[in-house]
């Protein structure tokens, strides 16, 4: 497992828009294979779906998200 600290911190992570309005995008480098989980969160801390949670490869990654199936204050 990574953290954003070991392997994302320089690596251009992006998400837009934001605030999410319907589709959003998750974008991120990486510069070594790495097992990468991404997880959304409410306002309140409560984990409310998975996003990602394999090995990547080193390169860059997008992500749709969905933020029609989320409750708002997501």
């Amino acid at each position: 497992m990574v953290s954003i600290d070991d392997e994302l911190s320089n690596n251009n992570v992006r998400i837009y828009p934001n605030p999410l309005n319907g589709v959003g995008t998750l974008e991120f480098n990486l510069e070594n294979s790495a097992t990468v989980s991404y997880d959304i969160y409410d306002l309140l801390g409560k984990k409310v779906s998975m996003i990602s949670n394999q090995k990547l490869i080193s390169g860059a990654h997008t992500y749709n998200i969905d933020g029609d199936q989320l409750e708002n204050g997501t």
